[in-house]
C-alpha cells in the first residue's frame, strides 16, 4: 500500500483511500483532522497517542456536520468541530488515525512520531 505526504503537515501521511477523499475535494476534512492533532496529542487519555478514531457525521439536508474525535468507540469525544457548510456528499465517514514510523531525527537529536489517517477498511 502506497502511502502519501499532506502539505502542511510532514509528519502525517495519509493511505490511498484518503488520497481519494482528497482528490475528490475534500481536503478540507483532512487538514481539520489533521490540524486538531496538537491539541489531542495534548490530551491526559495516553491511548489518544497512539490511536484515535475521527467521524464526521452530516445533515445532508442542511448541509452541516459534526466531527468529532474520540479515544474509542462508545467513549466521549475529546474534540467536537461543528461544520456550518459542507458539500460533502455522504452521511457518515469514519477515519483511524495511528501513530507510526517513528524515528529519531539526526539534526534535532529526538524521536519524531508519523501519523497515519486511514479509513477502517485499510487498517
Amino acid at each position: 500500500m502506497s502511502h502519501s505526504r499532506v502539505h502542511p503537515f510532514p509528519n502525517c501521511i495519509v493511505t490511498p483511500g484518503v488520497r481519494q477523499i482528497i482528490d475528490n475535494g475534500a481536503g478540507w476534512l483532512v487538514n481539520a483532522i489533521f490540524s486538531h492533532l496538537p491539541k489531542v496529542l495534548g490530551n491526559a487519555d495516553e491511548r489518544l497517542h497512539d490511536f484515535q478514531i475521527w467521524t464526521l457525521k452530516v445533515d445532508l439536508k442542511e448541509r452541516r456536520g459534526v466531527l468529532e474525535c474520540k479515544a474509542d468507540t462508545g467513549e466521549p469525544a475529546v474534540v467536537t468541530q461543528i461544520i456550518g457548510n459542507t458539500t460533502f456528499d455522504r452521511e457518515e465517514i469514519k477515519f483511524y488515525l495511528e501513530r507510526g514510523g517513528d524515528y529519531k531525527d539526526e539534526k534535532e537529536e529526538e524521536i519524531v512520531y508519523h501519523y497515519c489517517l486511514m479509513l477502517p477498511d485499510e487498517r
